[in-house]
């Protein structure tokens, strides 16, 4: 069972990209943080590595297929667990079978905070951090 745990400071988080720069994937990154900005790290996580997946994942820098694909680390970029289908963001929160009971959590926790399930708020709203992490985590630990 993961635990959560609390940082003693939070540390300022300053990510930009340069100006002009059109990296894979920067689409994603501008649809959950439109605006660059210093932003504060949250005091509280699941595990460390859950949440430095879950913020790799808002940056698009998660370990997906699309993008190991992209840079040389993977032969495919189709799904390990539903090889028709790229394996991206999109579809590992919001169509992978491997993680359908913990999507519910996440949609559940979404009607319950009354958000709209969007990538934006996904990665944005601190109610919804903890079941985005565990999501995330699932995926990325099991295996086919």
């Amino acid at each position: 069972m993961l635990k959560s745990f609390k940082l003693k400071n939070s540390k300022i988080l300053g990510v930009r990209p340069s100006p002009g720069t059109n990296l894979p994937g920067g689409r994603v990154t501008r649809e959950i943080h439109p605006r660059w900005a210093k932003r504060l790290l949250p005091n509280c996580m699941l595990t460390r590595l859950s949440h430095v997946k879950y913020n790799c994942a808002a940056l698009n820098r998660c370990p997906l297929r699309k993008r190991l694909a992209l840079i040389g680390r993977a032969k495919s970029s189709a799904c390990r667990f539903r090889g028709a289908e790229e394996e991206d963001l999109k579809h590992v929160i919001f169509s992978c079978p491997k993680v359908a009971k913990q999507r519910q959590v996440v949609m559940n926790a979404c009607k319950e905070f009354g958000y709209a399930v969007s990538l934006k708020n996904l990665f944005t709203r601190r109610q919804l951090q903890f079941p985005m992490e565990k999501l995330l985590i699932e995926f990325l630990n099991s295996n086919k």
